[in-house]
């Protein structure tokens, strides 16, 4: 497993649940991994953060519609294998209410969906810290992912 997830976002949650989702697993992730939300005022200032990772080494996976399917176990060893040859930080960017733009498209190295369903911006936020909690779970063999 990657050593540190940062989760990128463009703006922050807006609604109550989201606000306390999110800061569920930021807390949890952090018994577990270095992780940090940064959330970016506008797509520009999220292009200009994802270039300063890629810059520093970092793996960087947008969420995307059309990106890779995967299912929680493959998703986390994905991160192991990631971690095996050499990469300690991994970040996670979702773009705006419209997706990533051009700019923040060019800095990804890979593609993820978060299903074939289409979620608020302030859900999404949720659902892909979960599933990174539930990746480095996994990863860890702890029992949360009974399935």
């Amino acid at each position: 497993m990657v050593r540190s997830l940062t989760l990128v976002t463009v703006g922050k949650p807006q609604l109550d649940y989201a606000c306390e989702g999110l800061s569920f697993y930021d807390v949890r992730l952090r018994q577990h991994v270095q992780f940090e939300i940064k959330a970016m005022r506008d797509n520009v200032k999220c292009a200009e953060e994802l270039q300063r990772e890629k810059h520093r080494g970092s793996r960087i996976f947008g969420f995307d519609e059309k990106g890779k399917r995967y299912t929680s176990r493959s998703f986390s060893k994905t991160l192991d294998e990631l971690a095996i040859r050499g990469t300690s930080h991994a970040v996670f960017v979702i773009g705006g209410p419209d997706g990533l733009s051009t700019d923040m498209r060019a800095c990804c190295d890979a593609f993820i969906s978060l299903s074939d369903f289409t979620f608020p911006h302030d859900l999404a936020q949720v659902m892909a810290a979960e599933m990174l909690y539930r990746s480095v779970l996994i990863s860890k063999g702890h029992p949360y992912h009974r399935g």
